[in-house]
């Protein structure tokens, strides 16, 4: 957990039209590539890094468009002043393309949010596939089963299969209340150390849904499962619209108690572990132009 990649969106939250890399407070967080990681929670990484990278692509980009007009700029200044052109200096803005891009500051946090909550929730039901698969009892359960679901499967590992996928489904549909009860009762792991990363993840999830039901607006069911939590909440009628380094904030305090929590289950249930850079790639692999 010491050695840990951030990656920053430095547009001064957001427009001085200026983007970098490097390792700092506001940025968003990655464990290094030499930390152990389930299979499954390295499938998390990968997707978390393509939302990510997604849109700080754009931001270089923007930025190095930016750069490049003001060189050609300069340059067609200094060509006409050489061939004894008169006129007035014509000026340009030198973030104009970084301005544009932000103009589209709601596109980009909806899609950073909503990315990121799909990730966040696919994990946590994969990695009890995975405990499922190392210790099948967990699916104990008084739900009947009929006999033809039984038959057509001709093996143990075939029904096990049947049943984590019923399982999953369940989960999936119940939100993170569900998969949290269930890791607690079943698993006997929190998924949050403390309070603070879990209220991050109720509110990413809840805007998720926010944005996809009712456009990102925020309603009285917003507000209602998010009492109790200690947050600052938005009025009801608002659009949500977070800064960069709020949105941050939020996923920087979910993916470490997801840290946390992948080593503890990998722990308990022997599941696989691997170095992140021998799964794959380490994270993130944008690098700035």
């Amino acid at each position: 957990m010491r050695s840990v990649w951030y990656v920053s969106l430095s547009l001064g939250i957001w427009p001085c039209g200026r983007f970098e890399m490097a390792i700092d407070d506001g940025m968003f967080f990655f464990p290094s590539g030499k930390a152990t990681c389930t299979k499954s929670f390295y499938n998390f990484l990968e997707d978390y890094d393509g939302i990510v990278s997604s849109v700080l692509f754009i931001a270089m980009m923007a930025t190095s468009a930016d750069e490049k007009r003001v060189r050609a700029h300069e340059f067609l200044l200094k060509y006409r002043k050489a061939m004894g052109e008169e006129g007035s200096e014509e000026e340009i803005d030198p973030s104009y393309y970084v301005k544009e891009f932000v103009k589209h500051d709601f596109a980009v946090c909806r899609s950073i949010i909503c990315g990121f909550a799909d990730v966040f929730l696919w994990y946590l039901v994969a990695i009890i596939q995975d405990c499922g698969r190392r210790r099948p009892e967990i699916l104990n359960t008084n739900e009947k089963i009929s006999i033809e679901d039984i038959l057509v499967r001709g093996s143990k590992s075939e029904i096990i299969e049947f049943l984590l996928d019923r399982k999953i489904n369940s989960l999936s549909y119940g939100g993170l209340k569900g998969i949290e009860a269930f890791a607690n009762e079943t698993l006997g792991i929190s998924i949050f150390q403390d309070q603070e990363s879990r209220d991050a993840a109720r509110l990413l999830i809840e805007c998720r849904n926010v944005y996809a039901h009712n456009r990102g607006f925020v309603n009285e069911i917003f507000i209602r499962r998010l009492e109790g939590s200690g947050l600052e909440l938005p009025e009801i009628g608002s659009r949500l619209n977070f800064k960069i380094h709020k949105i941050i904030g939020l996923i920087n305090l979910c993916v470490p108690a997801l840290v946390q929590y992948d080593h503890s289950l990998a722990k308990k249930f022997k599941i696989q572990k691997k170095k992140i850079n021998t799964w794959g790639s380490a994270f993130p692999r944008l690098s700035p132009v």
